[in-house]
């Protein structure tokens, strides 16, 4: 299912939820992981995909990301094996 987490929540709370491994970089926080990938502040509502992470902002302002919904993607999505 999904989550709805602060902006400030720790990558590894996250990790450790979701059982999955993200890459790391000069950030801790969900909302330093997503400005990393898209370099702006994302508006509500918007939809952010991130290794392998649904992402639905639920709340945020000019400066920062208050709330993310977050639902792991399912593999069948990255590998289509239907071939």
């Amino acid at each position: 299912g999904a989550i709805v987490v602060d902006g400030r929540t720790e990558i590894e709370k996250i990790e450790e939820h979701l059982n999955i491994s993200l890459e790391r970089g000069r950030y801790e926080t969900i909302s330093g992981l997503i400005l990393n990938a898209i370099r702006r502040i994302p508006h509500q509502g918007e939809n952010i995909q991130i290794e392998g992470m649904d992402m639905i902002i639920e709340s945020a302002d000019e400066r920062s990301i208050k709330k993310v919904k977050i639902r792991k993607m399912d593999n069948e999505y990255f590998n289509d094996s239907s071939q």
